[in-house]
Formats: C-alpha cells, structure tokens, sequence
C-alpha cells in the first residue's frame, strides 16, 4: 500500500500579520517496489498529472531519452 502523508514544513508572518503555514506532501513506497523499479533512496523523480492519474518517473530515464534522441 502506497500512503500520501502531510506535514508542516515551516510557518511564517505576511505582511498583514497573518500566520501563514507551508506543508510538504510525501508518498511512502513499499522497500519491495522500491527495489523492483531499482530506484535508490534519495533518487531525483519527476512527475506529471494525466487523467488524474500521478505518473511518477526516475530522471535519470528522463535524460537517457533525451541523450539517445
């Protein structure tokens, strides 16, 4: 099971004095997909939205294609 998590990254003031909060969303993957895809910890990814479906590739992938075209 895949699970989206959420949590503050930082808060600050605006300039109206507002309390404005940021937070960061993170995926936890499974170790054992993590390994069939041969990904490693701390791997660079990129993304895109198609169909409101959440594509996730490597982008070391991403530069191999565009080296080989």
């Amino acid at each position: 099971m895949v699970k989206l998590q959420q949590a503050l990254s930082y808060k600050y003031t605006d300039k109206e004095g507002k309390i404005k909060q940021h937070y960061k969303n993170s995926l936890n993957i499974p170790d054992d997909a993590i390994e069939k895809l041969g990904w490693s910890k701390g791997e660079e990814l990129d993304f895109e939205i198609e169909h409101n479906t959440l594509k996730v590739k490597p982008r070391r992938a991403i530069l191999r294609k565009q080296v080989t075209s």
